[in-house]
């Protein structure tokens, strides 16, 4: 039993020595400072993007492999010993790969499957020729790459009139794109921002759309007579067009308390930029 007891206990001790000498080798070295970047990291569908990855050696550390990843798939590694020590897997279309110095993959032509997470995975191990542990370091950041819709944006509204003291509802809508488009409206250049009066949501089918819901009380008559109603669709600062379109005073308008929208079943009128509106593309 004495025996059996002190050689459990010789075991642990082995363990635990094993276990604190491989712990303080890779305490002693390690990569740091790894980052991957991305440039640019928004960028329109067949634009050009340089990702590369940094970081910093420690002690007597060398690479093993650099590589990178997309969305968790291999795209790109390095590995200084193998006789082929670079690979590009091409797993994202684009029209070509450019490999540039210091690691630097050039993708250009870019396409849709671009956008998404790319990672980093950096692997070093000690110049000591009795070292066998290896110490990695991962980082990673986002691409989009933006697919502008398939037209301007379209405005649809419930009279092709406006009426002081009723509330004006009108939709805005944007077909297709990635990421779908942000829609802004404004009446007579001014952008609305009367709490509670748009409402932004995504219509999902064949073609996705965004598409926005105006309500919006009028209070007083408008200049001539006449309301201009925009819409504008964006995507960051890459994408921008808006449509316009131009409401006249209807028929028994009142400038007094305001009342909820009554108006019967009216016909919708969609306001297309040939007909009646002005549409503006701002590339």
């Amino acid at each position: 039993m004495l025996r059996y007891l002190l050689g459990r206990s010789c075991l642990k001790t082995m363990l635990s020595l094993f276990i604190f000498f491989l712990f303080g080798l890779q305490g002693s070295w390690c990569v740091t400072n790894v980052h991957m970047n991305a440039l640019p990291s928004i960028l329109k569908v067949g634009g050009n993007l340089a990702i590369n990855c940094t970081y910093t050696l420690e002690n007597e550390e060398v690479l093993y492999t650099l590589k990178y990843y997309i969305n968790g798939q291999e795209l790109y590694s390095y590995i200084p010993k193998d006789k082929i020590p670079i690979n590009v897997y091409g797993i994202v279309g684009a029209d070509g790969y450019v490999v540039r110095d210091n690691g630097v993959l050039e993708m250009n032509g870019v396409k849709s499957d671009g956008t998404g997470w790319y990672q980093c995975e950096v692997t070093v191990n000690s110049t000591s020729a009795t070292s066998f542990v290896y110490s990695t370091g991962f980082d990673s950041t986002s691409v989009t790459v933006v697919v502008e819709p398939l037209n301007i944006p379209s405005i649809t509204t419930q009279s092709e009139n406006y009426y002081v003291g009723k509330k004006l509802i009108a939709n805005c809508t944007s077909r297709g794109g990635f990421p779908l488009a942000s829609l802004t409206w404004f009446v007579d250049g001014k952008e609305v921002t009367y709490p509670g009066s748009t409402k932004q949501y995504t219509v999902r089918g064949g073609v996705n759309s965004s598409v926005s819901e105006l309500t919006l009380p009028i209070v007083s008559k408008h200049p001539n007579g006449q309301l201009q109603l925009s819409c504008e669709a964006s995507q960051f600062t890459l994408y921008n067009a808006s449509v316009e379109v131009d409401l006249k005073e209807g028929i028994g308008s009142s400038s007094e308390i305001l009342s909820p929208f009554l108006g019967s079943v009216v016909t919708s009128a969609v306001l297309t930029a040939a007909a009646m509106s002005i549409a503006h593309l701002r590339r």
